[in-house]
Formats: C-alpha cells, structure tokens, sequence
C-alpha cells in the first residue's frame, strides 16, 4: 500500500495517475478516509466519487435511498458486507466531521451530496441541504418513431408492436413541446428507427431545437447520404449485434459500412448483445464481433417481455440458469479489454460472491434500472399512437399526448405507478438482503412484474 505522500504526488499528477490515486484512497479507504473527505471538498474530486461510487453503493444516485421502516444498524444475511462498509463510511464521516464547525460540516456534506445524492438519508437533518448539480441533467426523450424493422429477431422486446409510424405533422407537435418542456436529448426508437420514413427530418429538427440525439440500431441500413450523422448531434450509438451483423451477405457489409462511417465522424459506438442461450458458444461470436468491429464497450441484457410476450424472453424462473454463461460473458471480454455492461437489471443474489462483487462495482444499473432519476421521467418514451409510458418496457400506464400537458404532470403519474412496482420484491429472501433495503436492487426489469 502507498502511503499518503505517495497518494498526493500521483493526485497532483492529473491523468491516469490521478485515478490510480483515487483507486488507492477508496480501496483503503479506512486508512485513507480523511484524505478521501478532504479531496471530496476539492474541484477534482469526481474522479474520487467514480471509485465511492463503486465501492459504497449506498452512496448512489436514483434508487439508492433505503426502505421505510428498516431499523437503522440492521445486518442483512444477504450482501452483509455492503452494510459492513456502510457503517464504517459513516462511522468515518461523524468523526472526520466531529473536528469541524458547523458551517464546515455543511460545507461538506454540501459537497458529498453534489457527488451523492444516496446519502442524504443518512446524514443528520441539520446537514442535509438540497444536492446541487441536478439542475444541469439533461432532460430526455424517448420516441418510438416506427414499429417497421427489417429483421424479425424472436427475442426483441418490439416483437409485437403495432407496424405504424409518427407523422411528420405530429412530429412537428412533438419537437415543439419538447422544447417547450426544456428537453434536450430525443431519441428515435422502433422497429428499426433508421427504416423511419422522416428520419432525416428528425434529425434536422433536433438540429433547429438545439437536441442531441443517441438510438438503438441493428445498423443494416445505409447513414451515409443523412445530413446531420456527426457527433455534435449524434451523440452515440447502441449497435444492436445480430446474426445478420456476424454472418455474410448485404446486411453485413452494411453494418461493416456504417460503423465505419461513424468512427470517422468520431460517433460514439456501444455494442448490445441480447443472450438468449445457456451455451457460451452461441454468443460468443456475437461478443467477438464486438472486439473486430473495434468498439470499446458493450451492454449484455436477457431478453426481457415484449408487450404481449409474444418474444422468445428469458422469464425469472430461469434466471439462474443465465448465471454461468453471464460469468463466462464477463470473464471473457474483460480478457479483450472490452467495457462490459448490463442494459437490464439482474437479481445479484443468484450470483457467486466473488462474482456478484464484480458486478455490483460496475455501478448503478447492474441490479435497479434508472427509471428513478429526474422524478421518474429519464426514460419517458412516446408511442406512434402518441401514449406516454415511464419507458419503453413498461406499457400498463399510458397517459395521452396533448400539447398541454407537463413535464411535472408525467413525473407525478409515472412515480405513483413505477416506485410501487420497484418496492414489489422478486424473491421472499429479498427481506433479507442488503441491497433490496437500500433500494439498490429491483431483481429484474420492471416489465416482468407489470
């Protein structure tokens, strides 16, 4: 272990020398605490909090607050240690903040809850003013432009949705409320959001309203001839890896085209791989895909319900029979270098702990989605039949469109819709499990308990 000398020339450093710095101070955080309370106070602490965060996931924003009514102190059979460095972070923060005046003890505590919000609940009420930062979120939209797609996979969560398109009038109405209501990144969803028929159009009107735009996409339709394809507008890419991306012929060469296409215009790509087999060898070579194509990261998900389940899903019943082929997924793209996430939350507890311990320090969303964040509006999504839903999984709640309706309208409706089926446990031994009292596990997406 280096020692605090050490610590502080590799801080000052900047860089990577910084973040090794920062891996050290929280991975020793015991010994290291007053250094870490000090640096959080600092104008370069987010690489600090990136390491707290992993580390300390009661310290995480969103769904990481803890259950009503569970007695402080409380040791939980399952994750047991999570809580174990829970109390030892707090136990470290009173005395730190114990050698200091008020006015300091607020500036502090100021200072953590920009980082993390999560610890508001555990702080004293005198401490806990009201988290900055938040103000500067960008404000999303999701809209499902179009239920056509040129690939038919069993798996896809679209499997059943209705083959109809948004109209450029009601378009126009969209992009003009959106505005209004202070949104700063649209994304076109499907189906196949390339195959919709005013797709240039959109993105010239995210252009005149000043949006971003990210989407979901199989990729096998030509980008080259579209206006706007650059990474001021097109802020990234989830390119959905399939058997016609891997295999020979037009489609794949199409996607060879468009990835390439992007890396030139320095779009931001992310690989998605849907696991639908117990078999390491099925998805492999969608994974080795992922590294030929040279993208850097990649999100894995089980294949959730479509509205109907009509799709070929994975149901809760056979989530432990995904464990070791998720095990092996992780184990063989951290061989590759390759960033891996999931796109869908997992019950952790069906894990190994060694492994459970990997995953839970990937951070937030491994275990709870952030259908939370921003008043339960970070995933709002807007059918073709113009049908607000709090996301594009969950469809039990469907509030019309009218240009008078608010942001704040939506966010109250969806929070008395969508925090009920978070608090809905999966298993009877989540009651005894650290990260279900801390809200930082919902067991699964929220689809399979609608």
């Amino acid at each position: 272990m280096l020692d605090r000398s050490d610590i502080l020339e590799l801080w000052s450093a900047g860089g990577e020398m910084r973040e090794v710095a920062a891996t050290e101070i929280v991975g020793n955080f015991d010994y290291f605490s007053k250094l870490f309370f000090d640096l959080m106070q600092t104008d370069d602490a987010r690489v600090l909090a990136v390491q707290a965060l992993n580390r300390f996931p009661f310290l995480r924003k969103g769904f990481g607050q803890p259950s009503p009514g569970v007695p402080p102190g409380e040791a939980y059979g399952t994750f047991e240690y999570c809580h174990r460095r829970q109390v030892r972070f707090m136990e470290e923060l009173a005395y730190y903040m114990s050698e200091m005046d008020l006015c300091g003890r607020q500036s502090l505590a100021g200072a953590l809850l920009r980082y993390f919000p999560g610890i508001a609940a555990d702080l004293p009420e005198s401490l806990c003013c009201e988290p900055g930062g938040d103000e500067a979120r960008l404000r999303q939209l999701m809209v499902f432009v179009t239920g056509h797609c040129n690939l038919q996979c069993p798996y896809c969560f679209s499997h059943d949705i209705v083959h109809t398109e948004i109209s450029l009038a009601d378009l126009r109405r969209i992009f003009e409320w959106a505005s209004r209501e202070g949104v700063k990144s649209i994304t076109p969803c499907g189906g196949e959001p390339l195959l919709y028929a005013n797709f240039s159009q959109f993105l010239q009107m995210a252009v005149d309203a000043e949006m971003t735009t990210y989407f979901a996409t199989n990729f096998t339709i030509d980008c080259s001839q579209l206006q706007h394809f650059t990474a001021d507008v097109v802020r990234g890419i989830f390119v959905h890896v399939t058997g016609a991306a891997t295999g020979v012929g037009r489609l794949k060469r199409a996607v060879e085209r468009n990835i390439a296409l992007a890396k030139e215009r320095c779009i931001e790509m992310v690989g998605r791989v849907n696991i639908a087999s117990v078999n390491f060898k099925d998805v492999r070579p969608l994974l080795d895909y992922v590294a030929q194509a040279g993208l850097r990261r990649v999100h894995v998900s089980l294949s959730i319900p479509s509205v109907r389940a009509t799709n070929e899903y994975v149901g809760t019943a056979a989530f432990e029979a995904f464990v070791p082929v998720i095990s092996e997924v992780v184990r063989y793209m951290a061989g590759k270098g390759i960033a891996l996430g999931f796109a869908k939350p997992l019950p952790l507890c069906l894990f190994p702990d060694d492994m459970a311990d990997v995953l839970l320090q990937w951070g937030y969303g491994t275990a709870a989605c952030d259908i939370a964040v921003d008043g339960y509006m970070h995933n709002v999504a807007l059918s073709p039949a113009l049908d607000f839903s709090p996301c594009l999984g969950l469809q039990g709640l469907k509030i019309p469109f009218t240009p008078e309706i608010t942001w704040g309208d939506l966010s109250r409706r969806f929070a008395g819709y969508a925090a009920p089926l978070q608090a809905r446990p999966l298993y009877e031994r989540c009651n005894g499990c650290y990260l279900w009292h801390r809200r930082l596990c919902q067991g699964s997406c929220l689809s399979y308990k609608e």
